[in-house]
């Protein structure tokens, strides 16, 4: 049998010329290093395949100090596989040795593989998403990425401050975002070449804008600076592809912008940050259930990120899938009782759901804020309570405007049927928030949509967030 024959291992197939790794309607493309630790290690299923193995067959003109990108490869087949190093179900790690196979195999046997007519899998659905967002239906050629960075040992001091600034991030308590920045900072110091720290701040710095700490003119030029960076010594990082994307989508260059979205799919296809900016690009579209879709398989693959649960909880309660996402919700209540935002979610939740008098009791919990009011003055009002509305609405406007988004007040003037107050709010949203699928898709929104007026904002709008800005003409 021919060894390029796909291999099938408990219901996967692994299409060996062409990368795929194919269960059900699932679908992967590997990248090369996974795909040839699978296969060396399916070739000697049951048997210890030591880490020089690996590294011979991976790099056979032996380059040395190789071992921290074999650790990557393999973490990356285990994120495609589902596998867990601590339960493993397929790759067992025999430590300071190697690896073993330890799941069950089928003999080589040519298959055919039959294409759905709708997108099946996250892999296959990102590489499209990268295309069809600029306009075009261009394909992401795997054998076309740029050749690896020549791998050096990084200090484990540095390292250890990327793991914290890595737990900050996905926990983001108040001020872990700080945290994240400090530690990342600290790990550049010690290791300036250190290229996923510069990713990781790339990504601090987009935080930090687009949860409104920084404005978009101080933060963006900080994201654009530290994607290039870690860029610019390693070419193969999705993280640092993916914020520099996001940077350019918020520059107005779009095209460029999922260039490079479409190399950080290419890189990383099951990466949950690559599936995470990926939905969102659905969601910004209005196409809900794909966003949806992709979250889920984000939440996947990091079950334990409070942020991928959030986005997902976000994106069910704009599609107004209401019971999934008071599903999600009670599943984030038992991870972290106190993640950001949860009782937020919540309150929007009961009431899309007609449940005000439970909303008021969640409102009555939360602390004072824009929030807590949003819930009073829309809650109030559909119970009749005219006098609370009116003070909970007062208490909004009379706010300082970087508290109490112009969104927050449109939603609460549409929901009192009160179109105009609420379009002229709605004109008040910043440009860098016109694509925030909770605007034009907002369900809070769902009676102006019927006014004449509302497709002439919506036009308007997405002229005016499509316009380049920040300095995007720059270099």
């Amino acid at each position: 049998m021919n060894a390029r024959d796909p291999i099938r291992f408990d219901g996967w197939t692994l299409h060996s010329t062409t990368g795929e790794l194919v269960r059900g309607s699932v679908r992967i493309r590997l990248q090369e290093q996974p795909q040839l630790v699978l296969e060396e290690l399916l070739a000697h299923r049951g048997e210890l395949v030591t880490r020089e193995q690996l590294i011979a067959r991976l790099w056979p003109r032996g380059i040395v100090n190789f071992d921290l990108s074999l650790n990557s490869a393999v973490r990356r087949l285990r994120v495609a596989l589902d596998d867990n190093a601590e339960s493993p179900r397929y790759i067992e790690t025999i430590p300071r040795r190697g690896y073993r196979y330890i799941g069950p195999v089928e003999p080589r046997t040519a298959v055919t593989v039959p294409r759905s007519r709708r997108w099946q899998g996250a892999a296959a659905l990102l590489l499209i998403v990268a295309s069809v967002a600029a306009g075009t239906l261009s394909r992401v050629d795997p054998g076309s990425r740029q050749p690896a960075a020549t791998v050096v040992q990084v200090d484990e001091g540095a390292r250890d401050h990327l793991v914290r600034a890595q737990h900050f991030m996905h926990r983001r308590l108040p001020g872990d975002l700080d945290r994240a920045r400090q530690n990342l900072l600290d790990a550049i110091a010690i290791d300036p070449r250190f290229a996923r720290a510069w990713a990781g701040l790339a990504s601090v710095h987009w935080l930090a804008t687009v949860e409104r700490h920084v404005t978009p003119e101080q933060g963006l030029p900080q994201v654009r600076e530290a994607a290039e960076r870690a860029l610019a010594l390693d070419p193969n990082l999705a993280e640092a592809h993916l914020r520099l994307a996001n940077y350019l989508c918020q520059t107005g260059r779009q095209h460029e912008a999922h260039e490079h979205l479409a190399a950080a799919t290419a890189l990383e296809p099951g990466n949950p940050l690559v599936l995470s900016i990926a939905a969102g690009i659905f969601a910004r579209d209005g196409q809900l259930d794909q966003a949806i879709e992709l979250q889920q398989h984000a939440v996947a693959a990091d079950p334990l990120s409070l942020v991928n649960r959030g986005n997902l909880v976000a994106f069910m309660t704009i599609a107004e899938r209401l019971d999934e996402a008071e599903v999600e919700i009670r599943r984030l209540q038992e991870l972290n009782a106190d993640t950001p935002d949860l009782d937020s979610h919540h309150a929007r939740l009961l009431i899309l759901d007609g449940r005000f008098e439970e909303a008021l009791v969640l409102a009555a919990t939360m602390p004072e804020g824009a929030e807590r009011r949003f819930a009073e003055a829309i809650a109030h009002h559909r119970l009749g309570n005219s006098a609370a509305a009116d003070a909970a609405l007062g208490a909004l406007l009379d706010a300082p405007a970087i508290e109490v988004p112009a969104l927050q007040i449109s939603e609460v003037f549409a929901a009192r049927g009160e179109p105009d107050q609420a379009l002229a709010w709605l004109n008040k949203v910043p440009e860098h928030s016109i694509h925030d699928p909770s605007i034009e898709y907002s369900p809070f929104l769902r009676t102006l949509r019927s006014d004449p007026r509302w497709n002439e904002w919506v036009t308007v709008s997405r002229r005016r967030a499509s316009a380049p800005r920040y300095g995007a003409g720059a270099g």
